[in-house]
């Protein structure tokens, strides 16, 4: 029992540094779902308070010498009053007995790598800045001074001003939101959520921010600009390289890996090309083939969607489709198209890939 305690305080130990892998993640879950060491987290949650200078907890003095008190006196502080629930990537405690102010206190140790981390209300403009939010239950339209349109969903809100001297529009979201901007070289678009910028001239594009440090921003027309906030970011030094999103691609921003995952949109809409623009269409495309070589279905594909779809060997040329997968969306025709030819396909970065033997 003691080496499993000593193991089980190695692995506590890493998943607050966070020096835990995939592996060592899941033994440490497993361990926690037990119910075995609680104690053992009760004890760490106390020693992690004692140790850390009241002038860390960005609270009144007074008022973390009286949690500090609380604590030390407290007859309940243990297994009894504490139930302590993880989850992954975070560690939430649950008191029935401890002042709130206790939660907020330990919150504080166990995210300390944050707490220099600006609140992302503290970026938003406090003058001149107009302030909309969705009370309702259902998505709302705003129209912002340029008439370009902001589908807020529910919960979510929408803070903008427009800096003409700046020569620049400029709109901060809490929540969810779909964008269509309109065109104007002269006076580019912003879009603030969380920890990420969504930079355009003119586009419709989805971005989803459930809170600041995962956000996703989906492309429908045109084409935007993806980089890291450096006023929401610790260290402004260390910012990763932006990230061009076209039509049917999507990023996601995660900030505890740093990383500006892009990939394509669970569900590929259309597209029409005008000239350099690519845009969302609306008009109905039909998939009908009789026979037709896998590198010509491919091609209208391909043609439709503004999607790269690479075939693993040249045998795949050889194999033909017969159907009408009109009504289908992209990746069901897919399946049904590798159906037939017994391939397979595979979504890497903003590219499919068909593996198969392929056809004599």
């Amino acid at each position: 029992m003691m080496m499993q305690e000593q193991r089980f305080n190695i692995l506590l130990a890493k998943y607050i540094a966070k020096e835990l892998d995939s592996d060592g993640i899941n033994e440490f879950f497993e361990l926690i779902n037990t119910g075995l060491y609680d104690n053992l987290i009760n004890d760490y949650i106390l020693e992690e308070l004692k140790a850390k200078k009241v002038s860390d907890v960005h609270i009144p003095v007074h008022v973390s010498h009286e949690i500090m008190r609380k604590i030390a006196e407290s007859e309940k502080f243990s297994k009894s009053s504490i139930q302590v629930s993880f989850r992954k990537y975070k560690l939430l405690p649950y008191l029935a007995a401890a002042s709130i102010l206790f939660i907020v206190a330990v919150a504080f140790i166990l995210f300390h790598d944050r707490s220099s981390k600006p609140e992302f209300a503290s970026i938003i403009p406090k003058t001149n800045i107009i302030n909309q939010h969705n009370n309702t239950l259902k998505p709302i339209d705003c129209y912002l001074p340029d008439s370009s349109l902001v589908t807020l969903q529910s919960g979510s809100s929408i803070h903008y001003t427009y800096d003409y001297k700046n020569k620049k529009r400029e709109v901060y979201l809490e929540g969810n939101a779909g964008f269509d901007v309109n065109k104007n070289k002269n006076m580019p678009f912003y879009v603030y959520c969380g920890s990420v910028v969504t930079k355009v001239l003119g586009t419709k594009f989805i971005v989803k921010g459930q809170n600041v440090s995962n956000v996703a921003i989906e492309v429908k027309s045109g084409k935007v600009q993806v980089y890291e906030n450096k006023k929401m970011l610790v260290d402004s030094n260390k910012v990763i390289p932006p990230v061009l999103l076209f039509p049917n691609q999507r990023v996601a921003y995660q900030e505890e890996v740093k990383q500006l995952d892009v990939t394509l949109v669970d569900t590929p809409s259309l597209i029409v090309k005008h000239d350099n623009y690519i845009s969302e269409s609306n008009v109905p495309v039909g998939f009908v083939f009789e026979k037709t070589k896998l590198s010509d279905v491919v091609k209208q594909l391909q043609q439709h969607y503004a999607i790269d779809i690479v075939l693993e060997n040249d045998a795949l040329n050889n194999c033909v489709f017969t159907g009408d997968v009109t009504e289908q969306d992209l990746y069901t025709k897919l399946k049904i198209i590798c159906l037939t030819i017994d391939a397979n396909f595979q979504i890497n970065g903003t590219k499919i890939l068909i593996t198969g033997i392929g056809c004599k």
